[in-house]
């Protein structure tokens, strides 16, 4: 179920997952700082070996990426506080792995990517239009969750399943979650591959009510046949449009390292088809286009050490790309 749930529910699956450079900012990074909540979940003794972890764990979770890390961070200070009204305690660990989240936030702000975004002038009303856009697109897309998260809920508490502590932790990993989202309202652009850690906390807060009340039930075997033919029926399509887009980029790279081996080093390819399908890497991103002076052609031109890169327009089937 989690697995068809990041399936279906990770934003733009192919540039956050499968995408190398997508893939480096957020599936990978998603393991360091639900890393960094993980260790601090953990009742750690201060001692040396444990401080270590929280230094390298904190720094590297507040340097992960603009959102996601710091709503990691978020939550675990959420539970630190939580902690702290309880049992009148706070963990010295966690507060070293805090303090060095906010080290590598600071250090990855400082970087010029996040600099000339930075620079970008944000009005009040920019930001309030940029709240109303992210409201649209998430609820359009998470409102069944939202209502399923909202039953469970309820159901726990009639069945006397749930905890205070376990309600707690929905409460906080929902408050992640939102932060995660709406925190990209103060930046100038919000591409939907930027939700992916805040789909992350979501999933994580829908599972703690699903193991709730379902811990000791086993699950019919019907049900994960009949996800798992949705997900085959979402996956094949998916799989033939990533399959010709890899074919082609293959056809490119093919003309583009023989023109390399010749006098001229200009390299003439057939441009890509459009891509159909959101799980594929290629889907939304900019690509090689007909005039050498386009960006991409003069990047790659640089990027293969040829002169020049050009393209045309290929009127042919799927089936002949294949071929």
């Amino acid at each position: 179920m989690i697995f068809f749930f990041t399936w279906f529910y990770i934003p733009y699956f192919g540039q956050s997952v499968l995408w190398l450079s997508g893939s480096g900012n957020y599936l990978w990074m998603s393991i360091i700082y639900l890393g960094f909540i993980l260790f601090n979940l953990q009742d750690n003794r201060f001692n040396m070996s444990n401080s270590i972890i929280a230094i390298i764990l904190g720094f590297l979770a507040g340097a992960t990426n603009e959102n996601s890390g710091p709503a990691a961070v978020l939550i675990v200070l959420l539970f630190m506080l939580k902690r702290f009204i309880q049992d009148r305690k706070i963990s010295l660990v966690s507060v070293i792995g805090v303090i060095f989240s906010g080290i590598g936030f600071i250090l990855m702000v400082m970087s010029p990517g996040s600099q000339k975004r930075a620079a970008v002038h944000q009005t009040w009303e920019t930001i309030q239009n940029n709240f109303t856009g992210i409201y649209k697109l998430t609820f359009g897309k998470w409102v069944w969750i939202y209502l399923l998260i909202a039953m469970l809920l309820i159901v726990a508490i009639l069945i006397k399943r749930i905890t205070k502590d376990t309600f707690w932790s929905v409460v906080i990993f929902l408050i992640g979650h939102l932060a995660a989202v709406y925190s990209m309202a103060f930046s100038p652009e919000y591409p939907e591959r930027t939700f992916f850690g805040g789909v992350i906390f979501l999933g994580i807060t829908l599972f703690i009510l699903l193991y709730t009340i379902l811990d000791d039930v086993k699950v019919p075997l019907v049900i994960s046949a009949v996800l798992g033919i949705v997900f085959l029926f979402s996956f094949w399509p998916a799989y033939q449009d990533i399959n010709l887009s890899y074919h082609q980029m293959q056809v490119q790279y093919h003309i583009i390292y023989k023109a390399e081996r010749t006098k001229e080093k200009h390299a003439v390819i057939p441009l890509m088809t459009m891509q159909k399908s959101k799980y594929n890497a290629n889907y939304g991103v900019i690509a090689l286009d007909t005039p050498p002076q386009a960006l991409m052609n003069q990047w790659e031109a640089k990027f293969f050490g040829v002169n020049q890169i050009s393209g045309y327009r290929v009127n042919k089937s799927a089936t002949v790309w294949l071929k």
